[in-house]
């Protein structure tokens, strides 16, 4: 009997880490990963480098060239040239299964090629709300086209059922996220030292800050991360650890920014790909998360480290009580670093639960998977 074939879609490092356990663990199936978006940028750290260390199977690149003068455009033009080119793709493939995960335009795009050529979709962090980003729409298009759902939380399950999906068909298994890192063998301080080539201080902050993408004007994106960096330079006792923002409008801009205030300030440093591990160790050996990034709402709180949640980009998402929610002009922001170092907020980490934590998530997953694939 001929294994089933399964599509696992990466778009960047983020969706990347998550899913990798789900391919190790599955030894039933044939195993395609097929590779695309900002993995291939190497403004944005090229890490296809770390996926072909990990040497996992079988490895599909597609290329999508979004180079536009219109920043705004660049998401279309994606999407558009993306559809075509997976299109092409899984008839040539003829999975059994597709494994999206999250909310990325490129995902979106290969999911609609999948829908409208009948491959089924396994849909990963449904139900999920993140208003100040339009990677909200998507994934409420995604799953609408998909076939199975595992959500993050029961009440991501609820919102699911309540936007027409068979209760049977969603499983709340919990994040692969948290899963993978209280799982990981981290790195000490000495070890990220020394790999990294930098000191931390007594006081830390992993910054990851992206762009707002329901923005039309540039203006606004630079603004918000401006008023960021002017309360960063209000606390020269923590040393910033800086992370690349994703590949959206106004990413770019971003990254420069970051650049410049690296430049400047001796008490912070850029880091355009730390890769899981390093990216988690930092995080350990730190303070906490400052941004608006999901990692510091869904994997921070595993560590019981504060993180401050800048804007609205991640309006609507449930949320541990670790995170602190700022808005976005500087003085809030302050305001918010402050109640982090605060001995009472310390404090109260140490009873900090985990929403998006349960027990066996990866396992359970693929159960489901190859059940249905039976």
């Amino acid at each position: 009997m001929i294994p089933k074939k399964i599509i696992y879609l990466t778009t960047s490092r983020s969706d990347y880490d998550l899913i990798k356990p789900l391919i190790i663990q599955n030894k039933r199936t044939n195993k395609i990963l097929l590779i695309t978006g900002s993995h291939l940028e190497k403004k944005f750290g090229n890490t296809i480098s770390q996926i072909k260390q990990d040497k996992l199977n079988v490895n599909k690149i597609i290329k999508i060239d979004i180079q536009t003068k219109n920043r705004q455009y660049m998401i279309n033009n994606s999407i558009a040239i993306g559809l075509n080119k997976f299109s092409k793709s899984l008839i040539k493939e003829k999975p059994d299964l597709v494994i999206i995960l999250g909310d990325r335009f490129e995902a979106l795009s290969f999911a609609i090629a999948c829908y409208t050529l009948k491959y089924p979709i396994a849909h990963l962090h449904g139900g999920e709300i993140t208003k100040g980003s339009l990677d909200n729409g998507f994934r409420n298009s995604i799953t609408k086209m998909s076939r199975l759902h595992f959500v993050s939380n029961f009440k991501h399950k609820i919102r699911l059922i309540n936007m027409g999906e068979k209760k049977q068909d969603i499983y709340d298994f919990g994040s692969l996220g948290v899963e993978n890192a209280l799982k990981i063998k981290l790195k000490n301080k000495s070890e990220i030292q020394k790999k990294l080539k930098f000191t931390m201080m007594k006081n830390n902050l992993l910054v990851c800050f992206h762009p707002n993408t329901t923005f039309r004007d540039k203006k606004k994106i630079k603004k918000e991360f401006s008023d960021l960096i002017s309360a960063l330079r209000k606390f020269k006792e923590i040393y910033y650890i800086f992370t690349s923002p994703n590949n959206d409008p106004g990413g770019l801009e971003i990254m420069h920014e970051i650049k410049k205030f690296v430049k400047k300030n001796k008490n912070a440093i850029y880091f355009p790909n730390l890769g899981q591990k390093y990216f988690f160790s930092i995080l350990k050996q730190s303070d906490g998360m400052i941004g608006n990034s999901s990692s510091g709402i869904i994997e921070c709180p595993a560590y019981k480290k504060g993180s401050i949640n800048i804007g609205d980009r991640q309006l609507g998402r449930l949320k541990s009580s670790s995170v602190i929610n700022s808005n976005s002009d500087t003085r809030s922001i302050i305001t918010a670093i402050k109640k982090l170092y605060s001995k009472k907020f310390q404090s109260s980490l140490k009873k900090t639960k985990n929403i998006y934590q349960k027990k066996n998530t990866c396992f359970k997953i693929n159960n489901i998977i190859l059940n249905y694939l039976k």
